[in-house]
């Protein structure tokens, strides 16, 4: 295709399937008939395939407001050729773009939890006993629906904030260990027992003055000490539920590292149990990557930074598991793309950890939203030179441009 000055491939098939999209929704990859609409005077005069950015970018500003292309999303043609056996396979572990009620179910799941929780916190602030008699059933739902689908619940997961951080906390946590704790092959059993001690094992911050909690700024001996308190607090708070003493050991020493650097008891080494390690990594990841009062969130591959730090004192194994489990790019998060757009990333594989299955959703060309294209980045162009493939270029933050992450998802 040929633009005046502007050079792209030719020899690329047409079909009649056309429609017009606005000049900042074009992609790498899209088959380009004409121009529709424009304030200069560019021509096609050989129609075919966008190759090179530098053909949207000269568009744009060459006055060009929308162009004539194939029908996309070209994945389509694309994923009939190369689906592989395996592939195929895996269509029952369907990702949050082939089943939208699934992603209600979670939805749903979630704010259930949320408000469980709320009348937790509630029972506990005015010192009452607490009634857990509901928070099996919870725990049973969350596992069962990760073993169906985890893309949904985690996703949904990823961009649920409530007012409330110990609330958005407990949840996150909850559903990331159970997660984790069934990638790492454990039985039923001990998936459920950790998901309760995820959903949990905080609890006891509830008696921890906001103002200590919420503080901007290192806190003095005084304080540090009363945030230390939390542990006790939760163990005494769940002393009705009769916790297995694995759970309890998990609660009583989540805050404690390998190198003995942590509390209550400064213990080290194999002295702290399996449960509280994993616990241990999951509390430290969500609260890195969720924005507080105090301090902006951190991208899950920064949080990932950290966790892989050995002086940190987490169990390096376990957190290269974690980080294989949840991938580069965590589903639920977002990533830019090298053809400038921002993705949701809906599913992840093990087998090609750098490539995800994404929703694009919003053009940095353009600066505005473009319609929802749902792209497998694995699958992609596999004809052409890795470095010409649409790509992830790197994580971004909904923060920095001000998203409403349940209107992405939805």
């Amino acid at each position: 295709m040929h633009m005046t000055e502007i050079s792209m491939a030719s020899n690329a098939p047409l079909s009649k399937n056309l429609q017009t999209i606005p000049v900042g929704d074009i992609r790498l990859g899209m088959l380009v008939h004409a121009i529709a609409e424009q304030v200069g005077k560019l021509s096609v005069i050989n129609k075919g395939k966008v190759k090179h950015l530098t053909i949207i970018e000269k568009l744009i500003a060459s006055g060009v407001k929308s162009v004539i292309v194939e029908n996309f999303p070209l994945i389509n043609e694309q994923r009939k050729r190369i689906k592989s056996k395996k592939l195929a396979s895996n269509t029952r572990s369907s990702s949050i773009s082939d089943d939208i009620s699934e992603l209600a179910e979670a939805s749903l799941l979630l704010k259930r939890s949320e408000k469980m929780y709320a009348k937790y916190t509630e029972s506990v602030q005015k010192d009452l006993v607490v009634d857990f008699s509901a928070t099996k059933p919870l725990v049973s739902a969350v596992y069962q629906n990760l073993a169906k689908n985890p893309d949904a619940l985690l996703c949904m997961s990823m961009i649920m904030h409530s007012s409330d951080y110990l609330a958005n906390h407990s949840i996150h946590v909850a559903t990331l260990i159970c997660y984790f704790a069934q990638k790492l092959n454990m039985s039923k059993t001990e998936c459920e027992q950790l998901t309760l001690v995820g959903y949990l094992f905080d609890i006891g911050m509830v008696k921890t003055p906001s103002t200590i909690r919420n503080k901007v700024g290192p806190l003095d001996d005084q304080e540090k000490a009363e945030i230390h308190r939390h542990v006790q607090h939760s163990l005494d708070i769940l002393e009705p539920l009769k916790l297995d003493p694995q759970c309890l050991l998990a609660i009583e020493q989540h805050h404690e590292r390998l190198d003995g650097s942590g509390y209550p008891n400064a213990y080290s080494g194999s002295k702290i149990h399996k449960f509280s390690r994993i616990l241990a990594i999951i509390d430290c990841y969500d609260a890195l990557t969720t924005l507080r009062i105090h301090k902006m969130p951190l991208s899950p591959a920064a949080a990932m930074k950290v966790l892989s730090n050995p002086d940190y004192g987490y169990d390096q194994k376990l957190v290269l598991q974690f980080i294989r489990c949840i991938g580069i790019y965590p589903v639920g998060s977002l990533v830019i793309l090298s053809d400038k757009s921002i993705a949701l990333v809906t599913k992840t594989h093990k087998e090609s950890p750098t490539a995800p299955e994404v929703k694009v959703f919003y053009s940095l060309l353009g600066n505005h939203f473009v319609p929802p294209t749902f792209i497998n980045l694995a699958e992609v162009d596999l004809n052409q030179e890795i470095g010409k493939r649409l790509r992830v270029i790197k994580p971004v933050l909904a923060s920095q441009y001000g998203f409403n992450m349940e209107q992405i998802v939805s």
